[in-house]
């Protein structure tokens, strides 16, 4: 089979699963909404899991996923699709990734020990990549060559949407640097949108990640959808869900 028939069969392949995935959405879709209204609704009451935090004033609340042992879901109570919701362009929508990375501390307490920021890593996935019809952020750790490879590159990443040499995990990925104070004051999302001029109407193609640099600043990371590639857009691909080998004291 030559290189071009070969493409084109692998790019019907993942044609034939997304729209598998696709119908499964009606079914995810239901299962997020219930979780969020019965089991955090439990949890107000007398505490029950998996529900960990409800913010009704935020906004928020989180579920602890049961894929992983150190994974945490930050979900909206609006109802709010994914990524490519209008909303999240709106300055006056919370700023979700900020309250999950203010969430972050939940990683140390299950797991018992800190987790250096620098190990942690925040995702959305793209509106194909992701399994669920409800908008949620993932809570994690970072995979450790992912940790060594931003590590490494973090002298050529800077504060413009720039492609990261090399990739990561096998994909194509940007980055950028923000500030604590742009990561709170604007969000990912906005920072995106109306920093990366292809992705405003594309939102949906998009994944975002979110963690912090050596420096202490915080870098933003994005892959788009690429059949060719066989990438999805599911930056969740740079967490390790089970926070194997990080045990700082």
């Amino acid at each position: 089979m030559n290189k071009r028939c070969w493409i084109a069969a692998s790019v019907l392949g993942v044609l034939c699963v997304s729209a598998v995935l696709g119908c499964e959405h009606v079914k995810a879709r239901s299962h997020a909404l219930e979780s969020m209204e019965a089991q955090c609704l439990a949890y107000q009451l007398n505490g029950v899991a998996p529900c960990v935090r409800v913010e009704r004033g935020e906004g928020y609340v989180i579920l602890r996923d049961r894929k992983g042992a150190q994974h945490f879901l930050l979900l909206p109570v609006e109802r709010i699709s994914g990524i490519e919701g209008e909303q999240l362009l709106d300055p006056g929508t919370p700023n979700f990734f900020w309250y999950a990375w203010q969430n972050r501390g939940l990683l140390a307490v299950q797991k018992g020990r800190a987790i250096a920021d620098t190990n942690t890593m925040l995702a959305i996935n793209s509106k194909l990549g992701r399994s669920q019809g409800q908008m949620h952020i993932h809570i994690s750790c970072t995979k450790a060559d992912v940790v060594h490879d931003l590590s490494r590159l973090d002298g050529t990443i800077t504060d413009t949407w720039q492609p990261l040499q090399g990739g990561l995990e096998g994909h194509s990925y940007l980055a950028r640097r923000v500030s604590v104070d742009q990561f709170e004051k604007i969000g990912p999302f906005r920072l995106l949108a109306f920093g990366f001029p292809r992705a405003f109407a594309h939102m949906g193609r998009f994944s975002l990640a979110v963690t912090m640099s050596r420096r202490g600043d915080i870098l933003l990371l994005a892959t788009e959808r690429d059949m060719l590639d066989l990438n999805l857009a599911s930056a969740e691909e740079l967490q390790d869900q089970d926070c194997a080998g990080y045990n700082e004291p």
